[in-house]
Parts: C-alpha cells; sequence; structure tokens
C-alpha cells in the first residue's frame, strides 16, 4: 500500500513538475488534459496535500514573521525608551553642567572680586603700616619730649624746693659733696646774711672775744683752718660731715643680717710661684637666693614576705644626700613637708594667690601645674595638722602647766569678700 501510494506521489510529482514547466512555456496549457478519471482525482488529491503542506509553511512563516515582528518592535520600543531615558538623563546631566559652568563662573568671578579687595586691602594694610609707623614716630617724639619736659619740669620744682641739689647731679662724684646745695644757717644770727644779722657789730665784737679767750686759755680753736690742718693734708679743706637732722637722733642703723654665714675659703694651692699675698680681714659679704623646685625620683623595693604581705621601701646608698626626702613626702601627696610649708605661708601668711604662685612663681621655676592641686595639698596638710592637735592641747592643759589665753580677731578671705572673725589663742 505504501509502494503504490509512493509511486502515485512520484507520478503527481512529475505531473506537476510537467505541468510547471509547460505552464512556463504556454499560458493556455491545460493539466487535465489526457488524465484519466483517477489520474485526476489523484492529481486534485496531491495539489490539495500541496497546498495544505504550503498553507503550512505559511502559516509558520507567517508566526515567524509575527514574532519577529513583535521582537522588533518590541527592541524599536525599548530602543525608543532608551533613548528617552538617554535624553533624559542627558538633559539632567547638561543642565547639572550648565549650572556647574554657571557656579564656575561666579566663583572665578567671585575669586577676581576677592583678588581685588585682597588688593585694595594690602594697599590700606600698607597705607596703615605706614601712618602707624608715623604715629609711632611722633608718639615717640612727644614721648622724648614729655620726659624732657617732666626732667625739667623736675629740675625746677628740686630748684624751687631743694635747693641745687638737681643742679649738681650732673656732676662728677668727687665734686658732689653730701651738703652741697644746702645753706649754712643753723639757727643763730651769725649764719645768717649780713644785710639780715640782727646786730652785726655786737656778734663781730663777741666772736672776736670767744676767740681771745679761747687762745688765752689754752684750748684749741675749732675753726675751718684749725680742722683742715688737724686732719689730712696742711691746707686742703676737708668736706663737710653729713647732715643729721632731728629725725635720726636717737636712732640706729640696722645692718642687713642673715644668719650664720657659709664661708668660702680661697684655695692658695693655685697661686703662683714667687708671689706674696695676705688675706684681708674683712672677707667680700655676699647675699644669694635660692629658690627653686627640684624633681626626685626614687627607686622603690617592693618586699614580698613568706605570708604573702608586700612592703614597698627606699633604700637609700651612702652618697645619697637627699635620700632623707623620702621620709618627708606628704601622704597622699607627691610634694616634701617644705614645699607645703612654703606654698601655705605664700598662700596664707603672704597673702599671695594659688593662681599668682601657678603662673609666676612656679612656672618661672620650670613647674607648670594647676591651682588645683596646691589646694589639694593644702588639704592634706590640713588632715595631717589635726592629728597633732590633740597632743599640743594636752600638752598645753597639763597639770601645773601656765596658760596664757587672749582674743584676737582676724581678717581672712571667703568667696564673698573678706570677712573678719574673733580666735581665742592659746599660748
Amino acid at each position: 500500500m505504501e509502494l503504490d501510494e509512493l509511486g502515485i506521489d512520484i507520478e503527481a510529482q512529475n505531473c506537476l513538475d510537467q505541468i510547471q514547466q509547460e505552464s512556463r512555456t504556454s499560458a493556455d496549457y491545460d493539466p487535465s488534459q489526457g488524465m484519466t478519471g483517477e489520474e485526476l482525482h489523484n492529481f486534485c488529491k496531491f495539489l490539495y496535500s500541496q497546498i495544505q503542506s504550503k498553507d503550512e509553511e505559511i502559516s509558520r512563516l507567517t508566526a515567524n514573521i509575527k514574532e519577529l515582528t513583535d521582537e522588533v518592535r518590541l527592541s524599536r520600543l525599548q530602543q525608543q525608551t532608551y533613548n528617552d531615558e538617554n535624553k533624559v538623563v542627558s538633559a539632567s546631566h547638561s543642565h547639572k553642567l550648565d549650572v556647574v559652568l554657571q557656579q564656575l563662573q561666579e566663583t572665578r568671578q567671585e575669586l577676581t572680586d576677592t583678588k581685588r579687595k585682597l588688593k585694595t586691602a594690602e594697599t590700606l594694610l600698607a597705607d596703615a603700616k605706614e601712618k602707624n609707623r608715623q604715629l609711632e614716630a611722633e608718639r615717640e617724639k612727644d614721648a622724648k619730649e614729655r620726659k624732657d619736659l617732666e626732667n625739667d619740669i623736675a629740675l625746677l620744682r628740686s630748684d624751687l624746693y631743694s635747693g641745687t641739689k638737681s643742679q649738681l647731679s650732673g656732676r662728677s662724684a668727687e665734686e658732689v659733696g653730701a651738703n652741697d646745695g644746702r645753706d649754712d644757717f643753723d639757727g643763730t644770727d651769725a649764719s645768717l646774711p649780713e644785710a639780715n644779722r640782727k646786730d652785726d657789730v655786737s656778734s663781730e665784737a663777741n666772736s672776736d672775744g670767744e676767740k681771745s679767750e679761747k687762745s688765752q686759755s689754752g684750748e684749741p680753736n675749732n675753726s675751718s683752718e684749725d680742722r683742715d690742718s688737724s686732719k689730712g693734708t696742711p691746707g686742703t679743706p676737708t668736706p663737710k660731715t653729713i647732715y643729721h637732722g632731728p629725725s635720726r637722733k636717737g636712732r640706729t642703723y640696722n645692718k642687713h643680717t642673715v644668719g650664720t654665714p657659709i664661708i668660702n675659703k680661697c684655695d692658695l694651692s693655685h697661686l703662683p710661684e714667687g708671689v706674696t699675698y695676705h688675706i684681708k680681714k674683712n672677707p667680700k659679704k655676699v647675699l644669694h637666693t635660692i629658690t627653686k623646685v627640684e624633681e626626685h625620683w626614687f627607686e622603690e623595693v617592693v618586699l614580698t614576705y613568706p605570708d604573702g604581705h608586700k612592703e614597698t621601701y627606699f633604700m637609700p646608698q651612702e652618697n645619697d644626700k637627699d635620700g632623707y626626702l623620702y621620709d618627708e613626702i606628704v601622704p597622699g601627696t607627691h610634694v616634701t613637708s617644705d614645699f607645703l610649708t612654703e606654698e601655705t605661708s605664700n598662700m596664707y601668711d603672704m597673702a599671695c594667690p594659688a593662681y599668682r604662685e601657678v603662673k609666676n612663681r612656679l612656672s618661672e621655676m620650670g613647674l607648670k601645674t594647676h591651682r588645683q592641686n596646691l589646694a589639694n595639698y593644702a588639704d592634706k596638710g590640713y588632715e595631717i595638722l589635726k592629728l597633732v592637735l590633740p597632743a599640743l592641747k594636752d600638752r598645753a592643759l597639763a597639770p601645773g602647766s601656765n596658760v596664757n589665753v587672749d582674743e584676737t580677731w582676724e581678717r581672712f578671705q571667703t568667696h564673698f569678700g573678706h570677712r573678719k572673725t574673733y580666735m581665742w589663742c592659746l599660748f
């Protein structure tokens, strides 16, 4: 059966090919001419099957074309969307770029204005410096003139109230005497000028009579010439003694003394050979103040005993002259008792504020600290002194002791100002 169908299909295909070939040559060709009814029937069936296959192929091609059309349309739509988005992004970027360019232009303009203002400011500054220099020169000139005027005024006042002492200040030390510029008035008529004497003749007669009496009695004449001849070179006048007014009567000159001096002897082994020497009787006295803050580091040893407890010690070496300071540390601080005593005395006895102690005195000695630390040190010292008060009280109030009590007042400073309080001092 299959072979028959295959033969029919081959025959129909041959007929179709023949028909197509003949149809190309002749437009009036009739394909059914010479065919029997069965052949015509098979040929129609073959044509129908070919038409169906062509329809299916056309349908498949149409579907493919439709899919391709949809894909092309979708791709075009996507491309359009992408183009629109690109246009929007491009427009946004263009807008931002325009804004940036505008800002850059404004910045350049502001920079130009700033440079111009800076140049103007530099010019004004140079003018101000020049004016300041001129004003400084005028101020120095005015200060110099003022100083000269003050000197002139001081000279005039000195001439008016204290004689010619200021006029003699420009002379050398050899020319200026202790009583230069002082008149010779001593309360008597003889010391007055001749025009102001009450009785010139009587005073001269009395003075001559006194001189004659002294010469007859053998008493020395205390005249200026005799004094000059008795002291120093004959004929050379000696300077007058320093005047001591009534304010100096009954008073003494208190020489400054420190206490036990520190003797610094000479090392005579350094003297060159062949020279003679002698040691002055009175040594040269020099006063020197030592005020400094030292920082000592003590190496501590932690001892662990068999029972487990630990103790910290410092064991000074034999040549350690400052090892005793370890025992002088105030408990709870890192300062010695001498440091705390001096700071407490400065703050409370000398009324020096802690701020001034920290910023001026201690900072000059190299100690950088805070004033609250000084207050904390004082609190620690107060806690230690409280432990001594009972012992002092027991000793002062011991049986048979002589107790003196006096009421006195003390002025102290608080946060609200200075106040006055009364204390009972026991001694």
